[in-house]
């Protein structure tokens, strides 16, 4: 992803299509804009609801509301794939209307914008990620490294939001992708199988247990939707004739252990393209 010239930065180059031929190898290719919504600390873009019924801004997002529309334009209008910071509900609901005027003024058959996080959207913003077809990338190491956190944080917002809402957003129709956002939660893909299965955070908390989803979906999340969402489907994902031979075997099948010993599961080895890389 191509961001702007600091971490937080607008990215005005690359989406005006400063880095159009980006791709570093075979492995590494570009042409996705990056863009933060929001602040991670000491608060993200919300809208929080008091018990009275009133409601208040909370945190500050990084742009108004034209600000970022005319840099998903520029982008859109490149043929660049965007993806989007949110975690606020606030933030969230600016990514969304700044897609939605995308579509609206530069139509594109399949754009795959991204909100990467979406941490703390509503159940009208589920609705309405589904109806504009963006896909949410979401990480689910942060259940077990920081989960009793959203909890807190979604309860003190006072807003119809559920932490880390796996089954409610695969049951409404969002295409999700799952990853780590590495360095800030740790990479092991099997650690975040254990969140979405369990729903257990690192002190034994337990978050919104209805949330959990099948280990064949959590499995599906990290894999042909993550190639998806890289436009990458046709070549990584699933094993299938004519992919490429990436694949990984287990100690144990994370189809059929207890959730709660999904972590445990060990990697014996590792194939890239078809070779051996890794065996313990």
């Amino acid at each position: 992803m191509r961001g702007g010239p600091g971490f937080f930065a607008a990215p005005e180059e690359a989406a005006g299509g400063a880095f159009m031929e980006d791709d570093v190898s075979d492995r590494l290719r570009g042409g996705i804009v990056k863009i933060f919504m929001d602040p991670v600390w000491p608060s993200p873009a919300m809208e929080v609801c008091h018990e009275d019924g009133t409601k208040e801004p909370v945190g500050e997002p990084y742009y108004g509301q034209e600000e970022v529309d005319h840099l998903v334009l520029d982008a859109a209008s490149h043929g660049l794939q965007v993806a989007i910071h949110c975690i606020g509900n606030r933030a969230v609901e600016q990514g969304l209307n700044a897609f939605e005027r995308a579509q609206r003024e530069i139509p594109r058959d399949d754009p795959r914008y991204r909100i990467e996080h979406f941490s703390f959207a509503t159940s009208e913003q589920i609705e309405r990620a589904r109806s504009l077809g963006v896909i949410v990338s979401h990480q689910p190491p942060f259940l077990h490294l920081i989960g009793d956190y959203f909890e807190t944080r979604s309860n003190e917002a006072g807003i119809d939001a559920v932490p880390i809402p796996y089954r409610d957003m695969l049951d409404a129709g969002v295409f999700v992708a799952s990853g780590s956002d590495f360095p800030c939660a740790p990479v092991p893909p099997l650690l975040g199988l254990y969140g979405l299965l369990s729903r257990t955070s690192h002190d034994g908390t337990v978050i919104a247990a209805d949330q959990a989803i099948s280990p064949l979906e959590a499995i599906r999340t990290y894999t042909l939707n993550s190639a998806t969402a890289m436009f990458r489907e046709h070549e990584v994902g699933s094993i299938e004739i004519g992919k490429r031979a990436d694949l990984v075997v287990l100690s144990h099948d994370p189809t059929l252990v207890d959730p709660n010993n999904v972590r445990d599961i060990v990697v014996q080895q590792t194939y890239v393209d078809g070779d051996l890389e890794y065996s313990v």
